[in-house]
Formats: structure tokens, C-alpha cells, sequence
């Protein structure tokens, strides 16, 4: 079967079976069920950065950190260029007290997006603590 390409945001999206009901997946609050569908998908397609940093988020919201780090890790893995993957593993960084990682990445997402307001905003934010 061939990937469906969605955009969504600034992510283009490469999924496989996750294409029928797509904003059902990524939208939905239902995160266990957003996280089951993103697992397909990263099976079908284990090079997308996408899958991973659309999971990484669900695992974020679910409270998970870890999790969600390491989803963000493998995004940034396979596309070093996503600055957004580096904004969204902060916060996880951040909400795991991980103060000097969060930083790092809030810095490298906004060197690679300058436009990037929720990593400026996270920076300045950390650095006034």
C-alpha cells in the first residue's frame, strides 16, 4: 500500500492506515487511542520523524516524559532540521526538571526556526526563572 501524504501544521505527515479518519487521530484527547494508531503507522513507516513526534506529543499530554522523550529523540534522529521536535522535547525536559536539557533544545529549535514563539517564549520564560 502506498503512504498518504497529510499536512498538517507544519508536519507532513507519511502514514499508513491512519488515513481514513486522520483528525480523529490526531485531535482526539482519546491519547491511548492516538498513541495505538501512531504505533501502526511507525510500524509501516519507521523512517516518517512525523509518526514519532505526533506520538511523542500524545505521550506528552498523557504525562508520560519519558516516553515522550525518547519519541522526540527518534524524530530528531531522522530529521536532525524539525525545530519543533526540539520545542516539544523541552517541555518534556522541562516538566521532568530537566532544566539545563530543556534549554539546550529550546536554544537549537529556535537556531533552526528563529520564528519558533513557543521555544522563544519558552527560553525567555526558563531564563527569567
Amino acid at each position: 500500500m502506498k503512504p498518504k501524504v497529510i499536512l498538517t501544521g507544519i508536519f507532513a505527515l507519511s502514514l499508513i492506515g491512519c488515513a481514513n479518519k486522520p483528525s480523529e487521530v490526531f485531535f482526539s484527547e482519546d491519547y491511548d487511542q492516538r498513541i495505538a494508531r501512531l504505533t501502526e503507522a511507525i510500524a509501516q513507516n519507521p523512517e516518517s520523524p512525523f509518526n514519532y513526534s505526533y506520538r511523542g506529543d500524545a505521550y506528552y499530554r498523557k504525562g508520560e516524559y519519558d516516553l515522550a522523550i525518547r519519541d522526540y529523540t527518534k524524530a530528531i534522529e531522522l530529521n536532525p532540521a524539525i525545530a519543533e521536535a526540539y520545542t516539544n522535547r523541552g517541555k518534556a525536559y522541562y516538566a521532568k526538571g530537566l532544566h539545563i536539557q530543556a534549554i539546550q533544545d529550546w536554544e537549537e529549535a529556535v537556531r533552526l526556526d528563529p520564528n519558533d514563539q513557543a521555544a522563544q517564549h519558552a527560553l525567555h520564560s526558563a531564563r527569567g526563572m
